[in-house]
């Protein structure tokens, strides 16, 4: 899934940075995450039940939100099969976001939601 929408926003101009792509063997999953989002104006942030019980993941938004304390939206969440309720019990910070409900079939509807964004 992500790497369609990635494929998809990177077709329409955007630059798409994904960890997977970019991490090989015997790197440092940390430094590579931080660099990558250190340099990143956004982070799309698709978030599942996995997502949200995981550490690294929980990592990587929390890092987001510290890059946010400028008041700079940073933060682009995609829900994949969440409630607003499940998200509010793990994070109420990201429950009070405007969010966008993944769905494959709206794919293009979504990467122009996130162009918009990433336009202005």
């Amino acid at each position: 899934m992500r790497k369609l929408l990635a494929d998809l926003l990177n077709e329409k101009g955007a630059n798409v940075w994904i960890d997977g792509d970019r991490i090989k063997i015997g790197d440092s999953i940390r430094n590579l995450l931080e660099n990558g989002l250190n340099n990143s104006k956004y982070g799309i942030v698709m978030l599942s039940k996995k997502y949200l019980e995981k550490y690294w993941t929980n990592q990587e938004l929390n890092s987001l939100y510290e890059l946010e304390e400028s008041g700079k939206k940073r933060i682009l969440p995609l829900l994949i099969d969440l409630s607003h309720e499940e998200i509010k019990e793990k994070s109420i910070f990201l429950a009070n976001r405007y969010n966008v409900k993944f769905d494959k079939d709206k794919l293009d509807e979504i990467v122009e939601k996130i162009l918009e964004v990433l336009n202005n």
